[in-house]
């Protein structure tokens, strides 16, 4: 029989950057929970590319998105 004071919790995905925080993670800037809606215009051919690379690495466009913005700004805070 299950001890109810032990039941399993999972992981919460970041949704800043759409991935699971590594284990033990302090909070950071990337890995806040709170999140905006940010309008995007891109082009078409943007769009397409956009979608089909997501899609080869098994990722919404939104994750590929957040994935990119947040190394680019890791990138640049590391170099500053």
């Amino acid at each position: 029989m299950s001890n109810p004071a032990t039941t399993f919790s999972p992981p919460t995905i970041n949704t800043a950057t759409g991935f699971l925080p590594p284990a033990n993670s302090a909070p950071t800037p990337w890995n806040d929970p709170d999140v905006i809606e940010l309008p995007l215009l891109i082009t078409r051919a943007q769009a397409i590319a956009l979608e089909a690379l997501a899609a080869a690495r098994g990722v919404t466009c939104g994750q590929m998105l957040r994935s990119l913005i947040g190394a680019t700004l890791a990138a640049t805070t590391a170099n500053s």
